[in-house]
């Protein structure tokens, strides 16, 4: 069995582009959920923009990314935006 470590925070997340998960290839899992009252736009990779991304809000499921499902996806960086004010991401990565 392999042993796996679960890191959960809070990010604010504003209506500058900004840094929210940093790669880490030793990342097998992860979940972003929007627990404040604004959505946010989740960039995969790059610099996030108010009209590319995923928008993710509060009434919404998380996005949930495993290393199974997703490959190397999951490693990062991850970015995130908010149009208008400011927002919560819940992150929980999982490492192996």
């Amino acid at each position: 069995m392999v042993a796996r470590r679960g890191v959960q925070r809070i990010e604010a997340v504003g209506a500058a582009s900004a840094l929210v998960v940093s790669q880490d290839p030793a990342r097998v899992g992860l979940l972003m959920q929007v627990i404040g009252a604004n959505p946010a736009i989740i960039s995969f990779g790059g610099a996030a923009a108010l009209l590319g991304g995923l928008t993710l809000s509060s009434s919404e499921r998380p996005v949930v990314l495993m290393y199974n499902d997703f490959g190397e996806l999951v490693y990062g960086p991850f970015y995130a935006i908010e149009d208008g004010g400011a927002t919560t991401l819940l992150i929980w990565e999982v490492f192996e």
